[in-house]
């Protein structure tokens, strides 16, 4: 399960790396398709409530960050 893991995510971070390089720009699109695997991957291993809270700590800390700077 971690090398398909591993596998599907590196392929996620080129796509986005080469659109990004490409057009300037990472689509909303390309995200959710990422998120939405993220969270069945999470669902699956067991791990789904932890990375809700992840995600949500990183968003308000980053939020926090924006803010201020």
């Amino acid at each position: 399960m971690k090398v398909i893991l591993f596998g599907l995510l590196t392929i996620l971070v080129i796509g986005t790396s080469y659109t990004d390089w490409k057009y300037r720009k990472i689509y909303n699109k390309f995200l959710l398709v990422c998120l939405m695997i993220s969270l069945t991957f999470h669902a699956i291993d067991g791990t789904f409530i932890d990375s809700i809270f992840t995600m949500t700590m990183a968003f308000f800390s980053f939020f926090l960050y924006m803010y201020l700077a």
